[in-house]
């Protein structure tokens, strides 16, 4: 979601409501409480769009009273309002006036303008505003100071393009964007620095392990899904029938929300565990010949949909469709591609399984009765003559069903329509929403619906949750009827124990000869304990609450990230095995920066979050203001809190707004940056999607849960995010920086370590001094700061680090 265009056209219609109010009232009569009541405070909050918690009114100084103290992103402005009779200045189509100049330097403008500025001045605040309502006096302190500056000067109920700039200048958006040209220099703010730019290459990549290659069998196997789903001997093994139901987590001290949005119900779940549910009980109570509802199977993505249909095509419902003498003919899109056509994939796809030697479909069995209706019509009419002749008669028809074999659509719709009629035939679609363009999805559908109703076949098609959720109102769906059920993913932890279990198996007793950096050759006789090893370091302790966290109930994802762990060069996989096998150390574990960076950075060397889909910086929000840049961090504390108690784990959209607004951030902002942590896992909606609307319901994950409560305060978390952080200050940015470059240079472990935690610690203060600022003009919002408790947290485990490696280097 990003910020949209200023829509003058969207906000036009407001500003006429406010104008006809006005013209029905006594303007001579107004106070200026009424003036502020009646006119002012409707045009911030109605025309300008500033959130209630943006506004602040009254504010006292030691110079006076401020009456509106606005504060967006890193720009504030101050506005002193007068009472509506106030002569301010006469309507002009001219805009642009000096400050000390005759038309504002006289009578009631000029006290209304100076006393703005003194206000303004006293709390260095740099854009000021003198209204009456009617009359709006822009200019920036500088101006001021110079002393015969520039103003522009605007009456928006006088002349529409004047209210179009109003809007333009002074919106919540429009400052926030620093839309304020055309009477003060444009200020665009100073490039971000961040210390990726200043590392020797921040492309750079790490090898692959040197064991990756040696255990490519085991991965290949057990943990690529196209492999594995289509044994089923594996599937036999390794498929987990409970599903990840847990609503409370005691380790994180939160309450989940579940994943099944409200937008699906009355959707069933699969209870993949009890017999006859789902699929067996839809396939046990069909008959041939019909044409039911189409079946969808809905469930998140990477929940494990291919593998439940493939499961009970091999192993749960092989007995069902036996039984039925059913056709179970799977239709997998991700076989097509992107640029596909649709029913031309579909089509080869039915005349491939027909031809299948397997499926004995033979010619005197099948095809001579499907075509029996079509030759016996031939026989009686236009080739009688042919037909006394049964050799010709035979070629005749040879080539008609040939000429059909070659069209492909009328040979697939006699052959399989006929075998329809007394077997049960199920089509299933799987992946048809696996590449991000809305008509490919669409036209699967549609094509499934048409393939139920013309040839009497049980359709099922697998799509996502968002998918269902795109389409529901859509006419096509609105015009025919659907057996729904939604699929809960099983627990990762269970999938990933049984899948390194099938992986030991695979490589038991093959070996292996590994060669270190430093010339030593190893030879491993079982590679098999490689995953013995893998089991004890990701399926317990940090490492495996941190696997499971940023599975978030995904499994391909959480797979994903094994893999990349498993094949990392951050991962001294080979000092693994050279413990075990030198040294039989039974209890070896990867520790916890290996198994983060590894998975989370892969191949590459240093985080960069815009190429990195599995981890987000919750210390950069990427709204390029320095007062808005904590503003993940604080989101997600404020859900998290809130999952404490279940009553109030689902949480308004209006309610982060009107809490976070007081930080100056604008609705938009708020909902930009809610669907980033969406987009990336740590928040769900209950709708399925965040709609960009206040009023939609949001909830932190379990995900969400793990950063906030976790990864927060872990070393390897902050080292790799301060690589990707923008730091305005001169000072930590020159500190940081030389840092940096001497940790590059420095080849002696300890040392580097005791550098490494110097960095660390100036980053955290960094993010402390910057948090206190943010908060400060809110102080309601003191609750959230987090910052000193993160560093306190975090400065421990550097410590312990640092004892660490002066116990296993010495003085290296």
């Amino acid at each position: 979601m990003t910020n949209p265009e200023l829509d003058w056209g969207k906000y036009s219609i407001k500003f006429d409501g406010i104008k006809k109010d006005l013209a029905a009232r006594d303007l001579d009569l107004e106070s200026e409480a009424e003036t502020r009541f009646h006119i002012i405070d409707r045009l911030i909050r109605e025309l300008l769009a500033w959130e209630p918690g943006q506004i602040g009114v009254e504010k006292r100084t030691e110079v006076g009273i401020i009456d509106y103290l606005l504060r967006s992103g890193d720009t504030a402005l101050v506005i002193e309002a007068k009472r509506i009779g106030s002569k301010l200045a006469s309507p002009t189509r001219r805009k642009t006036f000096k400050l000390k100049g005759s038309f504002l330097g006289r009578s009631e403008m000029k006290v209304a303008i100076e006393q703005a500025a003194k206000y303004a001045e006293s709390k260095k605040i740099p854009i000021v505003i003198a209204t009456n309502g009617l009359c709006w006096c822009i200019f920036t302190l500088d101006a001021f100071r110079q002393g015969n500056g520039d103003a522009v000067v605007l009456f928006p109920f006088e002349y529409s393009e004047d209210a179009e700039r109003l809007f333009n200048l002074l919106s919540s958006t429009g400052v926030s964007v620093l839309a304020l040209e055309g009477f003060i220099e444009k200020q665009n703010p100073p490039p971000e620095r961040r210390l990726l730019a200043i590392v020797q290459d921040s492309e750079s990549r790490v090898d692959r392990n040197n064991v990756a290659d040696h255990i490519a069998p085991a991965l290949d196997n057990a943990l690529y899904s196209e492999v594995f789903s289509s044994n089923p001997d594996y599937l036999r093994k390794c498929y987990v029938t409970t599903a990840a139901r847990t609503k409370y987590d005691t380790t994180l001290e939160m309450h989940l929300v579940g994943m099944k949005p409200i937008s699906i119900q009355p959707a069933r779940k699969i209870r993949t565990h009890k017999g006859k549910e789902g699929l067996t009980e839809l396939i046990e109570g069909a008959e041939p010949s019909a044409a039911p509802p189409v079946t969808l199977i809905i469930g998140q993505v990477g929940v494990g949909k291919s593998t439940y249909l493939k499961h009970f095509e091999f192993v749960s419902g092989r007995e069902s469709l036996e039984r039925k003498k059913a056709h179970w003919i799977y239709i997998d899109f991700e076989a097509m591609g992107s640029g596909g056509n649709v029913r031309s994939f579909i089509y080869e796809k039915l005349k491939s399984y027909l031809l299948d030697p397997s499926r004995k479909l033979d010619f005197d069995t099948t095809i001579r009765p499907a075509y029996k209706e079509q030759i016996e019509g031939l026989r009686r009419g236009p080739y009688a003559l042919t037909a006394k002749d049964p050799v010709k008669f035979d070629e005749t028809i040879t080539s008609i069903i040939s000429q059909d074999f070659e069209k492909t659509e009328p040979y697939v719709d006699k052959v399989l329509g006929y075998i329809s009629q007394s077997n049960l035939c199920v089509i299933v679609l799987d992946n048809v929403d696996l590449y991000p363009q809305g008509e490919l999805e669409r036209s699967a559908l549609s094509e499934g619906l048409g393939l139920s109703k013309r040839l009497r076949c049980h359709i099922v098609v697998s799509i996502r949750d968002t998918t269902f959720i795109n389409y529901k109102d859509d006419p096509m769906f609105n015009a025919f009827e659907f057996r729904k059920f939604w699929l809960d993913p099983p627990p990762f932890k269970e999938v990933l124990s049984r899948r390194l279990s099938l992986s030991e198996v695979i490589l038991r007793n093959h070996p292996a000869d590994l060669t270190f950096s430093n010339g030593m050759h190893l030879r491993v006789p079982n590679l098999g304990v490689f995953f013995e090893i893998t089991q004890r370091s990701l399926l317990s302790g940090h490492s495996g609450e941190f696997i499971d966290a940023f599975a978030n109930r995904n499994i391909r994802r959480g797979l994903t990230l094994v893999k990349n762990f498993l094949t990392s060069g951050h991962v001294r996989a080979d000092e693994a095995l050279k413990a075990f096998v030198t040294h039989d150390d039974r209890g070896w574990k990867f520790p916890f920066q290996e198994v983060f960076k590894g998975a989370v950075l892969g191949q590459w060397k240093y985080f960069k979050e815009n190429r990195l889909g599995e981890c987000i910086n919750i210390y950069d929000s990427r709204l390029n203001f320095r007062t808005l840049r904590l503003l993940r961090l604080y989101l997600i504390n404020f859900l998290y809190e809130r999952a404490k108690n279940e009553r109030t784990a689902i949480v308004q959209i209006q309610d982060c707004i009107e809490l976070f607004s007081r930080l100056g951030v604008s609705s938009q902002q708020i909902l930009d940056v809610l669907d980033g942590l969406m987009s990336a896992g740590l928040i769900g909606d209950k709708t399925g999607k965040i709609q960009n609307s206040p009023a939609s319901e949001v909830f932190l994950s379990k995900l969400g849960g793990y950063y906030t409560r976790r990864l927060a305060h872990r070393m390897p978390y902050i080292e790799s995010c301060l690589y990707d952080t923008a730091i305005e200050d001169d000072d930590a940015w020159a500190g940081l920086a030389e840092l940096t470059r001497q940790i590059e240079d420095e080849g002696r472990i300890v040392k580097r370590m005791e550098m490494r935690g110097e960095r660390l610690l100036l980053f955290l203060n960094y993010l402390v001094k910057l948090e206190e600022e943010n908060l400060a003009p809110s102080p309601e919002l003191s609750e959230f700061a987090v910052m000193k408790r993160i560093r306190a947290m975090a400065m421990e485990e550097a410590s312990e680090a640092l004892a660490g490696a002066k116990r296993n280097y010495g003085q290296q």
